[in-house]
């Protein structure tokens, strides 16, 4: 996938979940599902996970390189990599701590959560395209999971 190709997928995957948010009332939002993460907890988790990538896409790409190394192999499609990250959390995998919500935590409204939720993305997408295409292909980010 080319640069654009990702930040237009980021972009309308964002979107995608903000409207799907919207269209639920805050009771079903915030609504207890045992072990499960709700939609609250869920849109958290996401906010969390992206927040990293502000600071690794603004790093210097050496440090990147001395951290996690050059790919040895090439791009996975969107669809392959959906399917490598399916399969490991049918395996069992689960988000490390740093990316896990607090359950049950209702300090804050579901706007408040979703404008951060978009701020973050939004952050995140703007590091992103200061990265050429070659370059996404050459250093790694590794997924906690």
């Amino acid at each position: 996938m080319t640069k654009i190709e990702v930040t237009s997928k980021i972009k309308a995957t964002a979107m995608d979940y903000m409207r799907f948010c919207n269209e639920i009332d805050n009771s079903l939002y915030f609504k207890e599902t045992g072990d499960k993460w709700n939609t609250s907890e869920n849109t958290r988790h996401l906010t969390l996970a992206a927040s990293p990538l502000i600071l690794a896409f603004s790093l210097p790409r050496v440090i990147l390189k001395i951290a996690f190394g050059k790919s040895n192999r090439n791009s996975l499609t969107y669809d392959a990599m959906l399917i490598k990250y399916h399969d490991r959390l049918q395996k069992g995998g689960k988000a490390s701590k740093p990316y896990v919500p607090i359950k049950g935590q209702r300090d804050v409204t579901k706007d408040v959560e979703l404008k951060d939720f978009m701020r973050i993305h939004d952050k995140f997408i703007a590091k992103l395209e200061k990265w050429k295409d070659e370059e996404l292909d050459i250093y790694i980010l590794p997924h906690p999971l």
